[in-house]
């Protein structure tokens, strides 16, 4: 939701443009799951059984001193959720593997915008600035609020290490927004 309202404020229309950042939602082709990259070039790849592929180019993604293409999924049941694709038939799973295998392709990495990550793909990260939403249903969800155990053995909330995972990725600033 966060990537989309940036998006919509730039006034960015197409599925994705030279020069946005990319969060790499899966390990493979050279890169990491998690890691976010500037696009330099996206498009149509080859369609693989119902799967519509992309070709994008990165920064930083180099053979020979040229950037590499990279095969990607843009979506599962939307465009640029960062879900594997969206097959809808159980039984399209076997075409899309076999054509996979017989076009001699990788397996496409799925992305998304990379204006905003949630804290699960933030573990590890460092960032400048980090703004941390929450929402009041998110504030009163039993889940959120729902006991851990440390590995000392102490009982914390969810919502304390999640909030904690979050605030420790700044270097500099952490904002916190509560959408009340």
């Amino acid at each position: 939701d966060a990537n989309k309202r940036i998006r919509d404020r730039r006034g960015l229309t197409s599925i994705v443009m030279g020069n946005e950042p990319v969060l790499i939602c899966k390990n493979g082709q050279g890169l990491l799951n998690g890691e976010i990259r500037k696009v330099l070039f996206a498009g149509p790849g080859p369609v693989v059984g119902p799967v519509k592929t992309f070709y994008m180019k990165f920064e930083g993604i180099d053979k020979d001193g040229q950037p590499r293409q990279v095969l990607v999924t843009l979506g599962g049941k939307t465009a640029m959720d960062g879900a594997t694709p969206f097959i809808a038939n159980p039984k399209d799973w076997g075409t899309y593997r076999r054509e996979l295998q017989q076009q001699k392709l990788p397996e496409p990495i799925p992305v998304t915008y990379g204006y905003a990550r949630t804290c699960h793909k933030v573990q590890g990260d460092e960032a400048r600035r980090v703004t941390v939403f929450l929402t009041r249903a998110e504030l009163v969800n039993p889940a959120f609020l729902r006991p851990t155990i440390l590995p000392t053995g102490e009982k914390v909330g969810f919502g304390v290490r999640f909030l904690y995972t979050a605030i420790t990725r700044a270097k500099e600033k952490v904002t916190v927004i509560l959408d009340q």
